[in-house]
């Protein structure tokens, strides 16, 4: 991925649209930009390959901007990311095509997760950690965020929108055994 991206962007210098005092700036964002949409073609083949193309894509609504201020678990490496994602997207596409969530499981997985993010995220991550005016931040926005996906899952519950509210249950669970497995990860490392 690294080696594409130089490439495009010794050649964004060559053709004069880059300069080589910016190559750095452009490079960190062909890389990102690169990343993204191997992260988006992925999930368009899990949707294809599991016949859920919804699904997916309602899971990684809900779980990406709950995710992105919860913190919580992170890989070791990129690769490591990667595949973990996949597997999770994965995981979650075939339990949207093969279960059907009962209002009393909806309703303990719905507040077990806000119970778990409420008391503990965010949780940072020793390859991102947050000062306090982050945390600030992270959890004013967070707090928000939580407050519109519960609106959003139990009105989706209310109008027997079954897809939208599994989907939506699930990628906010997630974001909750996340935010639980990085939360122990910090404990034992703390104590190490």
């Amino acid at each position: 991925m690294d080696h594409y991206a130089n490439r495009l962007v010794d050649w964004l210098i060559d053709i004069k649209v880059v300069t080589k005092e910016s190559r750095e700036v452009y490079f960190f964002g062909l890389r990102q930009g690169i990343l993204y949409a191997i992260n988006i073609l992925t999930c368009v083949i899990i949707g294809g390959l599991t016949n859920n193309y919804w699904g997916v894509f309602i899971y990684i609504l809900a779980y990406t901007f709950l995710r992105s201020y919860a913190g919580g678990y992170h890989a070791e490496t990129e690769l490591g990311c990667y595949l973990t994602s996949t597997a999770i997207i994965l995981s979650a596409a075939l339990l949207i095509n093969q279960f059907e969530l009962s209002p009393l499981m909806f309703i303990l997985m719905n507040v077990g997760t806000t119970i778990v993010i409420m008391l503990l995220a965010p949780v940072e991550d020793h390859h991102k950690p947050l000062d306090d005016s982050e945390q600030l931040v992270y959890t004013h926005r967070l707090r928000v965020i939580l407050g519109i996906e519960l609106i959003l899952i139990i009105s989706t519950m209310l109008m027997r929108l079954q897809l939208v509210m599994e989907a939506a249950t699930l990628g906010y669970t997630t974001v909750g055994v996340v935010v639980l497995l990085g939360w122990i990860k910090n404990q034992i490392r703390e104590k190490q």
